[in-house]
């Protein structure tokens, strides 16, 4: 069967900040806004509805709050692939009450589809903004809902505040119908600071036996590094279940599991002031054979084992992005049982702030 193709088309006005902190718009799909959820499993003839998602788009390093800061006018390319549903209609009023259509529209390959909000639309820090809401009949085979550049403004983004732009806008994620989305490995823009544990495939282990978390700080001032201190929330309490631990040359771990209250962690710490800084990808890895539950992470400035200490970034700020790819990160169970425990979010991130 020839794939179905439906278009729609964005152009994005986002926050302003001095372009040493800039992070680009990240654009996704989220079936169940902000909770991330990317797979939904839909069977004829019942409707679903998808979210095309902003997020990114108050700035961590932002100038004044005096300034406006988010999204006016937006430009995407999305599809369904496989002819796995067909669009039965398309609200805006999430976006903003009075956002109109201002050429094109869903399904116009051609001339795109533009949005435009009377007024900046504006989101606090780690929370995320709805452009559109789109009804979906299935039609019963797999597919996905994929997001593009726009057909003739790419990928570029007017901001709203301070400076004008244009910038860069990331895809985040796709939505999968029936299947696994693809990953969004290398196209997301999250922001420079990012712990991640997926995708488990080429070169990555899988988890089980294998936990790994590549993590890496960017440049810029606090909040972004150097960090002396990474920490894994974990839920098996048998230390000996941890074996073959991995760390960057100049780390540590700790020689058991450190308990907070009711929490177990796992630490990485180092004695140089340097820590993890501007220079790519570190690699923090360990072997358990318990199943894969979520965990929380912090990165810390302090050279020592407490996950509290100094805390710099957490998972609980990264809210908006998808688990495995920025918030949680797979970490080991109690059991064989799969749990997906993330509670603590909101506790870490209300320590954090």
């Amino acid at each position: 069967m020839r794939a179905t193709v439906m278009t729609c088309c964005l152009a994005v006005v986002l926050s302003t900040v001095p372009t040493h902190a800039y992070t680009p718009l990240g654009l996704s799909i989220d079936f169940d806004p902000p909770n991330g959820v990317v797979r939904i499993d839909p069977q004829p003839p019942m409707p679903f509805t998808a979210y095309i998602v902003a997020t990114y788009v108050d700035q961590p390093n932002r100038a004044p709050a005096t300034d406006a800061y988010g999204l006016e006018r937006v430009a995407v390319t999305a599809q369904v692939t496989n002819g796995a549903a067909w669009l039965m209609s398309v609200d805006l009023t999430d976006f903003h009450p009075d956002a109109t259509t201002v050429s094109g529209g869903f399904g116009d390959t051609e001339n795109g589809w533009i949005i435009e909000a009377p007024e900046c639309v504006t989101a606090g820090p780690g929370e995320s903004i709805i452009i559109a809401e789109l009804l979906f009949m299935p039609t019963g085979p797999p597919g996905e809902i994929l997001i593009g550049p726009h057909p003739t403004e790419g990928s570029a983004c007017l901001r709203c505040g301070v400076l004008s732009g244009p910038y860069e806008f990331k895809v985040c994620g796709t939505g999968g119908l029936g299947q696994d989305p693809g990953e969004p490995y290398s196209l997301c823009g999250f922001p420079h600071t990012r712990v991640i544990c997926e995708p488990q495939r080429g070169d990555n282990p899988p988890h089980p036996n294998t936990y790994w978390y590549d993590v890496t700080v960017g440049y810029g001032p606090d909040p972004y590094g150097p960090c002396e201190g990474f920490h894994v929330r974990v839920y098996d309490p048998d230390i000996e279940n941890y074996t073959n631990w991995v760390q960057p040359m100049g780390w540590t771990h700790a020689d058991s599991l450190i308990r907070v209250g009711d929490e177990l962690w796992v630490s990485w710490w180092t004695p140089d002031p340097n820590g993890m800084f501007c220079d790519g990808w570190h690699r923090f890895q360990f072997d358990n054979p318990n199943d894969a539950s979520w965990g929380d992470w912090t990165l810390t400035n302090g050279s020592n084992p407490d996950p509290y200490t100094s805390v710099v970034r957490t998972s609980g700020y990264f809210g908006a992005a998808h688990d495995g790819y920025g918030r949680c990160v797979h970490v080991p169970s109690t059991s064989t049982d799969i749990q997906d425990d993330t509670s603590s979010w909101g506790v870490i991130k209300a320590l954090y702030q």
